[in-house]
């Protein structure tokens, strides 16, 4: 009976500090939990108000930049008749597309430098065709040049005018000062077509300059670097086309935003006089 007792006991203090044991371990729990709930919400308030702050400096940066553009264009706007207007009066080029678009702007801007253009010729993209690729580059350049392509380029042209792979529009039969070539990504253009249009073009003493949009990811422009064809690489942006009319003035380099470039835009000012001064001569 003793032994028992004992027994008894013994379990009833072992339950009695098991129990204490709990209480002051959910008491110290509690305590412990409500101090890094504490913890966690002064550390989101620091954030909050650290981007708060950071929100403020972004909208007050977006201000400035926006001001900062409607004031560049304005700029723009006051430049561009000094830049413009006349400045390539009586000058005639062609212009030859492929795999790419005219970009919105370029035809406004060679026309109020007074530059007339003999002819648009629209090559597909190199997926949406085939044939002879330096045959039709011949035959392009021919047409561009004011000519006609012999008789395999003439075939070829009327190939590709029946799948719609070529397209001309306005075409002159007058040989233009420049030609101008606007190239799209690497994967829609053929090299051969550009390597043999080019090199029609050079021997018929037909200056070329090279041009893409900005928004081109693979560029083609390199090949025309290695042929020693002036380059620009932002053809849809107003600095692009200015350059351009400095190239048809007879600028040389390679000029954009892009790898390869060698600078932002040719030097344009006094485009005007030194338009006036080869007239002159």
């Amino acid at each position: 009976m003793f032994r028992l007792k004992d027994h008894i006991i013994s379990l009833a203090a072992v339950f009695l500090a098991l129990g204490l044991g709990i209480l002051i371990g959910s008491g110290m729990g509690d305590d412990m939990l409500i101090k890094q709930q504490r913890l966690i919400i002064e550390q989101m308030s620091r954030d909050f108000r650290s981007l708060r702050e950071e929100r403020l400096q972004l909208e007050a940066r977006v201000q400035r930049l926006t001001r900062d553009i409607s004031l560049w264009e304005k700029y723009q706007e006051a430049l561009y008749p000094a830049m413009v207007s006349g400045a390539l009066d009586g000058r005639k080029t062609a212009v030859v597309t492929h795999g790419a678009q005219v970009p919105a702007g370029l035809a406004r801007v060679l026309q109020d430098a007074g530059v007339a253009v003999t002819g648009v010729l629209t090559v597909e993209g190199r997926q949406h065709w085939e044939g002879p690729a330096a045959v039709l580059g011949e035959a392009v350049a021919a047409l561009a040049g004011g000519g006609k392509p012999d008789a395999r380029g003439k075939e070829a042209v009327e190939a590709m005018l029946l799948s719609g792979g070529l397209n001309l529009e306005c075409r002159e039969a007058v040989p233009p000062d420049a030609v101008i070539v606007l190239v799209g990504e690497r994967k829609a253009v053929s090299e051969e077509l550009v390597k043999a249009m080019c090199q029609r073009l050079a021997g018929d003493g037909l200056p070329v300059v090279a041009l893409e949009d900005s928004h081109i990811k693979d560029s083609f422009l390199g090949v025309f670097r290695e042929l020693g064809i002036p380059t620009i690489d932002n053809a849809d942006t107003v600095f692009g086309q200015i350059t351009l009319l400095a190239v048809l003035n007879g600028q040389s380099g390679h000029f954009g935003v892009k790898q390869g470039a060698e600078q932002f835009v040719a030097p344009v000012w006094g485009l005007k006089s030194a338009a006036a001064g080869g007239e002159r001569q």
